[in-house]
């Protein structure tokens, strides 16, 4: 009789904790993004720190193959936010990101044992070592996992049309001295010269203890796209300065900051225009970062209300 007691109390506890235990998990990020200053044809517009409040909320499965993306400034959110859906699947030898929001779009990527090599879109081509070669065969090509899958493609993010996903990014490679991408190279066409195709050379430098000291992206003409040069780093706080040139229409210089382990991401920017002679700078800081579980990947329009609820700093 005592047995049949313990057995019905171990199968109530099972059910209750089946019930109570969430499948997916939120991640919901707020940025305080303040306007510092601005410069039209030399000539300053007084910003007076204007502060707008941008806010981010990630969900995804167990695996982690399936996020949904949603995206509201100030206090925008209404009760029909629109979401943006990222899947990652496995297609014959090769793997596919899926996106589908205001538009439709996929990256593909086949990987290469013998080589070690990740290719994307049949033309652009990573090399790395064998240590993070093996944790991304494992983890994104086996596991179909798209925060490593972010993380492997961090500085690269906007030629994918995959940034809004960088608040995700596993930070994997910051957290193993081992992980490198050896060197890399892309095509791409001018946007407004869709003839005219780029051909780029990306190499990476590393520190005596893993550290990603250095990055540039060069085309075979000498120009450059993308230069990432490491400020500091301590204790898992890594703090970058990162050029880009966007074909010599928009040039931003940042300073990014991050702590792998707090889960915090800050940014000081300043952006030129050049067609406009129109200078910015910007800062975004990172107020609140919260993760808690969810009953289902998409949100329901009161989950969304209720989590916009939630206290600021």
């Amino acid at each position: 009789m005592k047995n049949i007691i313990y057995l019905i109390a171990f199968l109530l506890y099972i059910n209750t904790f089946a019930q109570s235990s969430k499948p997916y998990t939120l991640v919901y990020k707020v940025n305080k993004m303040i306007d510092k200053e601005e410069y039209v044809a030399d000539e300053k517009v007084d910003k007076k720190d204007e502060v707008n409040i941008r806010k981010h909320i990630y969900g995804y499965n167990a695996q982690k193959d399936s996020v949904v993306y949603y995206s509201f400034y100030n206090s925008e959110v209404t009760e029909n936010g629109e979401s943006t859906l990222y899947t990652l699947e496995k297609k014959a030898d090769k793997i596919k990101l899926n996106f589908k929001g205001s538009y439709e779009m996929n990256v593909n990527l086949g990987f290469d044992n013998l080589k070690k090599t990740i290719t994307i879109n049949n033309k652009d081509v990573f090399y790395l070592n064998d240590g993070y070669f093996n944790y991304l065969h494992k983890k994104v090509y086996e596991g179909l996992n798209i925060p490593d899958l972010v993380d492997f493609l961090e500085d690269f993010l906007e030629d994918y049309g995959m940034e809004e996903l960088r608040y995700i990014s596993s930070r994997e490679k910051y957290k193993h001295n081992n992980f490198r991408i050896l060197k890399a190279s892309m095509e791409s066409y001018r946007s407004q010269a869709s003839q005219y195709l780029d051909q780029w050379n990306i190499q990476f430098d590393y520190d005596k203890n893993g550290v990603l000291k250095y990055l540039l992206k060069e085309s075979t003409e000498g120009d450059q796209a993308l230069e990432k040069k490491i400020l500091s780093y301590r204790k898992g706080v890594f703090r970058y300065a990162i050029h880009r040139n966007n074909e010599s229409r928009l040039i931003t210089d940042s300073e990014q900051t991050f702590d792998i382990s707090k889960k915090v991401f800050n940014e000081k920017i300043t952006a030129f225009q050049i067609g406009l002679g129109k200078e910015t700078y910007f800062e975004t800081r990172q107020i609140l970062y919260k993760i808690f579980s969810a009953d289902a990947l998409y949100l329901k329009s009161q989950s969304i209300l209720e989590i916009n609820k939630i206290k600021i700093k």
